[in-house]
């Protein structure tokens, strides 16, 4: 199971990144529903310019 990931922006200011999903996808979850984001291979993200994060996971509740 996983949601379409629209898009994803770093934000240098606050050194996050802002996950934006498909609402429209069946897997979206309900309100307080789990949503579990794993971060890729640090080699990957090193390539992308994305330095200092990789090989992680996130958990967090979907709110309104």
């Amino acid at each position: 199971m996983g949601v379409t990931v629209t898009s994803v922006t770093y934000v240098a200011a606050t050194k996050t990144f802002n996950v934006l999903l498909s609402a429209v996808d069946p897997d979206y979850p309900a309100v307080d529903g789990l949503i579990t984001i794993t971060i890729g291979e640090v080699s990957d993200l090193v390539t992308a310019g994305v330095v200092g994060y990789g090989n992680a996971t996130v958990t967090t509740a979907r709110v309104a």
